[in-house]
């Protein structure tokens, strides 16, 4: 949430078990779960706005680096725990609807 509030995010979703283990220790440290949506989901592509482009982010072989790549204008972040397990069927989703690539 600490990210999210940095880089000034809309909302926030996310699915599974890890963010509820994870909450358990404080690393809010600016508070922006107050005013940052928090919304646990089935599905992270279930709310994804019309005319915007998915990225997702993960520690992924020949992956760009954040720095360097180009953002859209309407973007809706997945990012992966950064061990390489975000949903394959997220990615194989993302890839089918062509709305941007993965990272």
């Amino acid at each position: 949430m600490r990210a999210a509030g940095c880089f000034r995010a809309d909302s926030v979703f996310y699915t599974g078990e890890r963010y509820v283990r994870a909450a358990r220790f404080n690393t809010d440290t600016h508070d922006a779960g107050l005013d940052i949506p928090l919304v646990g989901v089935a599905c992270l592509l279930e709310n994804v706005p019309e005319n915007t482009k998915i990225v997702c982010v993960e520690l992924a072989e020949g992956a760009i680096p954040l720095p360097e790549y180009q953002h859209p204008d309407q973007a809706y972040y997945i990012f992966g725990p950064e061990d390489g397990t975000l949903d394959q069927d997220v990615l194989r989703q993302t890839r089918q609807v062509d709305l941007n690539h993965c990272e």
